[in-house]
């Protein structure tokens, strides 16, 4: 009868430590470091594909280090989660790279659906959050400027760093934390 192999190993571990890598780099592209997101859809399809063959490569490594493991499709679908993390961040920042153009300004006017609409051959972009006192401020038919990129991999992207800076002097404050905390002991709503 074969050992069964559960809990931390090696192998696992190393799968763990890639899980959190994935997430953390995520996490700083999203939420800590970035300031550019996607104007069109996500191309989840290709997403879905990187994190499946990824996922699959590290199911095939636990085999290969572990056949006896019991676990090892349950690491496979952790590492999954983490590399469709991964994925849809660093398709952003290769965007980026890619990307011969820059940043261009075009002019959005919001329409009655709450999107904002150019007249120009880009996405629309549904920026506009009901509870925000930010956003309502503007109304049907005003006119804004945002900075789109479409990079090299042929994906819109928008810079909201002219929207935050708009923001930090709509709420007079300096940074997302201390509008966060300002705006809080006024009015319970969202704020961005």
């Amino acid at each position: 009868m074969k050992h069964q192999i559960e809990g931390v190993t090696p192998a696992a571990l190393r799968v763990a430590i890639v899980f959190f890598l994935c997430v953390f780099y995520f996490v700083g592209e999203i939420y800590l470091w970035g300031s550019e997101y996607y104007a069109d859809p996500p191309p989840y399809l290709l997403i879905v594909i990187v994190s499946l063959f990824l996922s699959f490569v590290v199911y095939r490594y636990l085999l290969k280090k572990e056949p006896e493991r019991t676990d090892t499709k349950s690491y496979g679908l952790v590492a999954c989660i983490g590399f469709a993390l991964f994925a849809y961040a660093i398709v952003l920042r290769l965007n980026i790279m890619t990307d011969s153009q820059g940043l261009q300004d075009y002019r959005y006017q919001l329409a009655a659906d709450m999107t904002w609409q150019s007249d120009e051959a880009v996405p629309n972009l549904d920026l506009y959050m009901p509870k925000s006192q930010y956003w309502q401020q503007y109304q049907v038919g005003d006119e804004e400027t945002f900075q789109l990129r479409q990079g090299g991999l042929g994906i819109w992207q928008i810079n909201m760093d002219k929207v935050y800076d708009k923001q930090k002097l709509f709420y007079d404050c300096d940074g997302v934390l201390s509008c966060m905390i300002e705006g809080s002991r006024s009015n319970t709503g969202v704020f961005y």
